[in-house]
């Protein structure tokens, strides 16, 4: 396995996913736990894993059993042309969305590395409007959940 016990960023909580339930197929939680670092000193790359999932609406709770992360979608999904853009959470869609659209400063958006299949041509234009599509009506999942 390639995550190391030893580091510090080792079973440490992580960020939220907004997931599809795999009860009642409405928005969940996905807590997350950090399974280690790898990479370089200057790109490190931290990687998480859904150890519990908590849907409001059914009840359903997915609990973590073995060292795996349970098997989940993105609630986020957005399927624009043969490819699949996701994220894990509003936040991150919406710095997405910022980035496609221009309204985050040049620095900022490095963060954010969007494929070239997505910022060039009309993807981006596709893009941009089936996330405020998605934004503005939360209660159905990305249309490549399907």
């Amino acid at each position: 396995m390639w995550f190391d016990t030893e580091t510090p960023f080792y079973g440490q909580d992580g960020p939220d996913y907004d997931l599809v339930c795999p009860s009642c197929g409405g928005r969940c939680v996905g807590k997350t736990y950090s399974r280690g670092v790898r990479g370089t000193y200057l790109n490190p790359y931290i990687g998480f894993c859904v150890k519990r999932i908590l849907c409001s609406q059914c009840g359903v709770v997915g609990e973590l059993k073995s060292g795996a992360s349970l098997e989940h979608r993105f609630w986020y999904r957005i399927r624009i042309g043969e490819h699949v853009l996701w994220a894990e959470n509003e936040s991150r869609l919406r710095r997405i969305q910022d980035v496609l659209t221009g309204n985050t400063d040049r620095n900022q958006a490095a963060l954010y590395a969007l494929p070239q299949w997505l910022i060039k041509g009309s993807n981006r234009s596709k893009a941009i409007t089936q996330i405020e599509k998605m934004l503005a009506d939360q209660s159905l999942p990305g249309t490549a959940n399907g």
